[in-house]
């Protein structure tokens, strides 16, 4: 080393003396400093400044590679805690790693130094812990941040500004000499509470590197060891004050970094293209990838730049495309199930067992209940309206529960009971819950089920490390917050938000895959392929904002004090920008893209990219383009790079000439993936309904809603399961119910009474009002059973019309009245009409409906509701004329309107039907019977006021009926022919997945049919033709 350094400086220089020296070698400045050490005669720093991050990680390389081995010289690479894998990877990739050369970092240097130290090394989750005690304990002493301190996030913060303090040597002293400055006596109080509390007991980040170099100090470590550091973007106070030891210490100690990038020119060959989303932005990259690899290159050779951070459209894309990736990505400890298990636990002993909690407990791995029990559980739970108390008495005593649903509902009721007993008392202390959380885990042998998890991960994903941190977590919160007593809510946040703080890495290593993740991680490396995704303003180079407890301008008020606070937000963002530039160059080929969704814009560097090397932009046509030109098989694969990818052009573009390439290239994908669509119909000999030829008309409707959905719910019998809440259909067959005997009884004078009764006759029957959570709701209805039932009865007193049947069934073998076969399908309808009321041979026939409901040509032409008119023409078969058919809607809204039930539906509307509907109204009056304004003509005869499309002739109902009828066949024919294709009807905005039980196991994404838009001339005229 001696004469290595006399050489390159032409000198010889004396013990004592320092000499400071530049030459320009390649370019590259070297300033070479001399020092006399107290424990050898020479100490030699070096620093080296290289153009670029890759070239200063090719420097060390290269130096390691020229050492001689000897068993007596150590070298040391230190680089910054993510880059320990790349350097080691480029050392021993190329044989040139060995016994003599450790890469390693300041932190691992501090644990290996410090084995069997008495300071315990604290984390950041830990600091954060301590950081909230403190500002617990102090917020009163606070003038800025007396409230915000205990806020949740303020922690966060704070870890951040005193690291930032501590790494620029300040103290809280030099905080309180700022006089002028509220803020910074505030931080000086937490600042100086915070040391207290770690000192002499634990060692955080920034206290390692003080305390390394107190190691270094008093030991011989570095004594025969060459240092190299490199690959950090900037030095801080404290890093410096630390070489300025291992300086001293070490034989030598170089320090290679990088210079800002000159320029904005790029050697790579370089692909811009705009696309319209993220999902098209990886899709563009995909088929890239496959070419690439298909013409000779790795996965490895491929590194992503997202800034994102959340890989979604990564991994869905990739996958189907069967290209291999790793993100490096962490879960959040908060996100696994061990932590769900933890605080949906400490939820239920907070919220003494609220329903909610307990039924999402029940169905965590760790509680060790069966998937059946869980669901059996749910079921029972939600039937019979089980919370609180109920979760702490054996279930039971409602005799319509099976014997065996009672049984795995209470199993897992049990189960958890026993898990939860043993956290009571869990809140008194930090103590007390560290002692009952590890109670609990060790109950449910929780290191078990997630070595179970592990081996269950179809991705083979280790999850080991998360009851590890879950544990250690759970006693250094214990630990450092002692037996004080914090209320529930707060000691719950305290857990959660360090947990929230924690990663675990569940992500494998594996070889030969893309890489993809942020731009930071690819620090040094020479990438052969490098993608940028989603090159916008404001996300690539990442944008750090002035928001934090120490701003920019704060800093510059310390500066006035002497205090150096570094880096400033601009000084941050420059670096940023500099290491996109590094990387921009280093890459040998690059291919990037953007989006312009929702008024996105380039990023500003991208246009410097795009105007400085005279590249243009290309936009995801132009890859459909280029294959279009192509015609041979070979070129089409060469392009595509994969089966999936040429199957997926080859479904979006079927008819360019390429296509039977595309098809041959695909080969057994293509009947893979047509295996996996979803089917329209059924065969023949698989047909599980109308065997019998018979439907209800409810049926037939449900099949206009959707085909698939009548597959659910005809075909397979899929109904949703039972539970305590009550609703709308709820209301609505207990009000049906209490009008249809009100008006069988004759409509008798007393409603208050008869509703009473009836109501308590229900109550035995319809067990869901025997709960005691519902009373409430219960009352309400019969207040509007009442309501119902006068207004049913001024229905029948305002005109002509009788009540002839309620629940008057047809077409079944006891039915009172014919039914209907349909001519074309052969299939016989029955059903049940809720009200016929007649006068002469004229018939209406009322449908009870709960909530908003109205009556819609469109929706009887397009098949989505045809029940009223096949219910006259039901009449018409039994020898009565229709004179109108309507909806009688039950209001929920507990309204009193006059007019909010009116029938609403068509009816004949001459005069003498008029009267007999309404034979109340005066000139000019709003019926309170059906929806019309009626009016005198000059001939002194009723008529309707107005454009009113329900008034209709005789004849026109009539064809309404006929046309519902050959709807009906026509549906039935359909079903017959085993159609089951998932084609939802809309009407406006409304479709019917938004409200349908099946949307989930559908996961159809269609646009579906319109039924809206139709008129009554149009179905008359369907009719006549």
């Amino acid at each position: 080393m001696r004469v290595f350094a006399a050489v390159l400086t032409g000198l010889v220089t004396k013990a004592s003396r320092t000499v400071g020296l530049k030459t320009r070698r390649g370019g590259k400045t070297w300033r070479i400093l001399l020092e006399k050490s107290r424990k050898k005669s020479y100490n030699m720093c070096m620093i080296i400044t290289e153009k670029s991050y890759t070239d200063a990680l090719d420097r060390v390389v290269n130096i390691i590679e020229a050492r001689k081995p000897s068993l007596d010289v150590n070298n040391i690479v230190i680089v910054p805690d993510v880059y320990t894998f790349a350097l080691e990877k480029r050392l021993f990739s190329r044989g040139k790693g060995a016994f003599d050369v450790e890469v390693t970092t300041f932190n691992r240097l501090y644990t290996r130094l410090n084995a069997g130290g008495e300071r315990v090394a604290l984390s950041k989750q830990g600091a954060l812990m301590l950081l909230k005690k403190v500002c617990r304990e102090h917020a009163d002493e606070l003038g800025c941040y007396s409230r915000s301190c205990l806020r949740t996030g303020f922690a966060v913060k704070l870890y951040d500004a005193l690291n930032t303090l501590r790494a620029c040597a300040v103290s809280p002293s030099d905080l309180e000499a700022a006089e002028d400055m509220r803020k910074s006596r505030d931080l000086a109080v937490l600042y100086r509470e915070y040391l207290r509390e770690i000192d002499g007991r634990y060692v955080d980040a920034a206290g390692r590197n003080r305390l390394l170099g107190e190691i270094i100090e008093k030991t011989d470590a570095f004594r025969d060891a060459n240092v190299y550091v490199t690959l950090y973007d900037k030095l801080s106070a404290e890093v410096k004050r630390l070489l300025g030891i291992i300086e001293r210490s070490a034989r030598s100690l170089t320090i290679v970094e990088a210079a800002p990038p000159e320029g904005y020119s790029v050697s790579a060959n370089t692909v811009v293209v705009k696309c319209r989303d993220r999902v098209s932005e990886y899709k563009e990259a995909a088929k890239r990838i496959a070419s690439y690899v298909y013409d000779g290159g790795r996965y490895d050779d491929v590194a992503i730049v997202d800034a994102s951070g959340e890989y979604h459209a990564a991994k869905r894309i990739f996958d189907e495309f069967e290209i291999p990736y790793y993100t490096g990505e962490k879960l959040p400890l908060a996100g696994t199930e061990l932590a769900r298990f933890v605080f949906g636990a400490l939820e239920c002993v907070r919220k003494k067992y609220r329903t909610a909690d307990m039924l999402a407990l029940s169905v965590n791995a760790y509680t060790g209940i069966t998937a059946r029990d869980a669901d059996l559980f749910r079921c029972y739970v939600n039937r019979y309206c089980v919370d609180y108390i109920g979760f702490t008495r054996e279930f039971g005593g409602f005799p319509d529960c099976e014997p065996d649903a009672l049984e795995g509902a209470e199993r897992a009721r049990a189960r958890l009971m026993d898990v939860l007993g043993s956290m009571d008392g869990c809140f008194s202390s930090a103590t007390a819950m560290k002692t009952k959380l590890l109670a609990a885990l060790e109950k449910c042998g929780a290191a078990a089920v997630t070595e179970a998890i592990s081996a269950a991960d179809e991705e083979g994903r280790n999850y080991g490390g998360v009851y590890e941190k879950a544990v250690g977590l759970i006693e250094l919160y214990g630990e450092m917050n002692g037996g004080g007593a914090a209320t529930p809510e707060e000691a719950a946040d305290v857990l959660r938000e360090i947990f929230e703080g924690t990663e675990v890495s569940l992500v494998p290593n594996r070889s030969d895959v893309v890489q993809i993740g942020a731009l930071s991680q690819y620090r040094g490396q020479r990438i052969k392929y490098a993608i940028v995704v989603g090159f916008n303003d404001g996300e690539i180079p990442p944008v750090n904002r002035d928001d934090g407890l120490l701003t920019d301008a704060d800093a510059a008020k310390l500066g006035a004090y002497s205090m150096k606070v570094e880096p400033c937000t601009a000084e941050k963002n420059a670096l940023c920008r500099g290491e996109l530039w590094h990387f921009l160059k280093a890459a040998d080929r690059l291919f990037i893209t953007y989006r312009d969704e929702g008024g996105m814009k380039p990023s500003f560097d991208l246009k410097l990219l795009l105007a400085k090397n005279g590249i243009a932009e290309r936009s995801t046509e132009d890859y459909e383009n280029a294959l279009a030109s192509l015609t041979d098989a070979k070129s089409v694969a060469r392009l595509t790079g994969s089966r999936s990818i040429a199957f997926e052009t080859l479904m979006k573009n079927p008819g360019l000439a390429y296509s039977g390439s595309l098809g041959a290239a695909s080969g057994e994908l293509g009947t893979a993936a047509r295996r996996q669509t979803r089917p329209t119909r059924l065969s023949p000999d698989r047909i599980p309904f109308l065997r019998g030829r018979v439907t209800s008309v409810s049926a037939l409707q449900t099949y206009f809603e959707c085909p698939y959905k009548y597959f659910f719910k005809y075909g397979l019998k899929i109904k949703k399961a039972d539970d305590g809440v009550v609703t709308p259909l709820d209301v609505g067959t207990f009000l049906h119910k209490t009008v249809e005997l009100f008006v069988s009884e004759g409509m008798p004078d007393d409603v208050e009474s008869f509703v009473e009764r009836t109501a308590e006759k229900e109550k035995e029957t319809f067990i869901k009002y025997r709960l005691k959570e519902n009373e409430r709701m219960f009352l309400r209805l019969k207040t509007e059973a009442v309501l119902l039932c006068r207004i049913a009865a001024g229905q029948v007193s305002a005109g002509a019309f009788r009540p002839y049947a309620t629940e008057a069934s047809f077409g079944r073998e006891d039915s009172a009245l014919k039914g209907v076969t349909l001519p074309r399908s052969g299939v016989r309808l029955i059903g049940d009409i809720d009200r016929i009321d007649v006068s002469g041979d004229r018939a209406r026939v009322i449908d009870y409906k709960t909530g908003a409901i109205e009556f819609s040509w469109s929706e009887l032409y397009f098949g989505k509701k045809i029940q009223l008119m096949i219910y006259a023409r039901v009449m018409k078969e039994n020898g009565l004329r229709p004179a109108g058919f309507f909806y009688f809607p039950f209001s929920v809204r507990w309204s009193d309107d006059d007019y909010d039930h009116r029938l609403k539906g068509a009816f004949d509307c001459s005069p003498e039907m008029l009267k007999a509907m309404d034979g109340n109204i005066a000139n000019e009056e709003k019926s309170k019977v059906i929806e019309a304004i009626v009016k005198t003509d000059k001939n002194g005869e009723a008529t309707v006021s107005g454009r009113n499309t329900h008034a209709c002739t005789e004849d026109e109902l009539i064809a309404a009926a006929d046309y519902a009828v050959a709807v009906a066949d026509e549906a039935a024919t359909e079903i017959l022919g085993g159609s089951i294709a998932a084609s939802p009807v809309s009407s406006g905005r409304t479709r019917a997945c938004d409200y349908c039980d099946y949307a989930a196991a559908c996961g159809a994404e269609v646009t579906g049919r319109s039924a809206s838009g139709a008129k009554k001339e149009d179905i008359i005229a369907a009719v006549t033709k």
